[in-house]
């Protein structure tokens, strides 16, 4: 599975959760150095996960990709 190639495997989920820019910055940089990054973001387009962050994209910056 994609999911154990991931950079944020071992990482608490809280901090793709959290709508601090701080920790959304911390999320956002792990993300991007990450193998599975677009499986990850495919994931939560196919699945249409309405909350935090896959793939290096927001919920909100999904919503863009989508109705686009």
């Amino acid at each position: 599975m994609w999911q154990l190639q991931a950079n944020c495997n071992e990482t608490n989920t809280e901090l793709f959760f959290s709508e601090l820019k701080s920790k959304v910055e911390k999320a956002k940089a792990l993300c991007g150095s990450c193998a599975v990054a677009e499986k990850c973001l495919q994931f939560a387009l196919d699945t249409q996960i309405e909350f935090g962050i896959f793939g290096g994209v927001t919920a909100d910056e999904r919503k863009e990709l989508v109705s686009n």
